[in-house]
């Protein structure tokens, strides 16, 4: 059987097994088959340029929501205002020797164990001044920027208080 020179490109184009090999059959039947090497196998991932940003992008979010998260908190509940009381607590607890660093206020607290002790407070508001002044009045004897009043009174207390922005109490505890 003749085969054309035309018949015998179209069969070695498609791959026709038996076209250019030239050992005999039983040869070219022996040999194992060897297969074409596979492509390697890859994870589907992105680039690194990619997986950068993303990388970066998640960190940015969470960083954005936790700061976002804490400003809201304080928002919603607002920082801790010092009142006239916790001042009051402060001067009353500094007199028996548990003198803190600062007054509610931000202000100097010192206290002086002598006979009598005595507590001095600085940079209280025209407010907490009277309030605190009423209420240490009570228990001892109040000097408020400098003047010991003769006698206490809302006015008294409210007129020496605003005197400056920032006042100077003082409280000596009544001894018994």
């Amino acid at each position: 059987m003749a085969v054309s020179s035309s018949h015998l490109h179209h069969m070695q184009d498609h791959g026709h097994p038996h076209i250019n090999d030239h050992r005999p059959r039983a040869a070219a039947a022996s040999l194992p088959h060897k297969a074409p090497p596979a492509a390697p196998v890859r994870k589907a991932s992105l680039p690194a340029k990619k997986s950068h940003a993303l990388l970066y992008t998640l960190l940015a979010l969470t960083v954005m929501v936790v700061v976002g998260g804490t400003y809201w908190s304080m928002k919603a509940h607002g920082p801790v205002e010092p009142t006239a009381e916790a001042l009051t607590a402060q001067i009353e607890a500094a007199a028996t020797g548990k003198t803190p660093p600062t007054n509610v206020y931000g202000g100097m607290i010192f206290s002086d164990h002598g006979n009598p002790a005595s507590v001095t407070v600085s940079g209280i508001p025209n407010q907490a001044c009277v309030s605190a002044g009423w209420r240490l009045a009570r228990s001892g004897i109040v000097t408020i920027n400098g003047t010991m009043p003769q006698r206490i009174s809302a006015a008294i207390l409210s007129e020496l208080c605003n005197q400056d922005t920032a006042n100077a109490l003082s409280w000596s505890p009544k001894t018994e």
